[in-house]
């Protein structure tokens, strides 16, 4: 199994909260302007993975910014959507987010394949924070073969 350590995208960003561009997102810790990530008030905002290609997910876990961090908590997360896509249009709800705690990462079991996983508020009007975002995937057996074929190409120059 492997797990996401790339950059995401957003629809937008509340404040400094630059945990999305980093590995903030995926520290295990839900509160700090470096560790989180929030979008500004609206009616459709999301925070998206891009795994570079359609591989089997097998689970998601999401933390809420914790309520100690400028009075976020729990109610910034829970009822949004969690959703997967193979081409970044069309998208499939695999669960609606619920039950979160304070410093606490909720692991959802997906177990879908799919390219692209958001995290999508739909309502009428507030704001998203999201504390965690850990995405733990596996590659398809032709996915592995081709990064194997790369890393022994480029291994062969470098030892030249």
């Amino acid at each position: 199994m492997t797990a996401f350590t790339g950059t995401f995208s957003v629809s937008s960003t509340y404040g400094g909260y630059s945990g999305h561009t980093s590995g903030g997102l995926r520290d295990g810790v839900c509160f700090g302007a470096s560790s989180v990530w929030a979008a500004n008030y609206g009616t459709l905002e999301w925070i998206k993975a891009d795994l570079g290609s359609i591989v089997t997910i097998n689970d998601v876990g999401i933390g809420p910014i914790n309520s100690s961090f400028d009075g976020w908590g729990p109610s910034y997360t829970d009822g949004m959507l969690l959703q997967i896509s193979d081409d970044d249009s069309t998208w499939t709800t695999v669960h609606t987010l619920s039950g979160h705690a304070n410093n606490t990462v909720k692991t959802y079991t997906v177990s879908a394949s799919g390219r692209y996983v958001r995290i999508l508020y739909y309502g009428g009007g507030n704001y998203l924070g999201v504390g965690d975002f850990q995405i733990n995937y596996t590659a398809s057996a032709s996915f592995k073969a081709a990064w194997a074929k790369n890393i022994n190409t480029v291994m062969g120059v470098i030892s030249r």
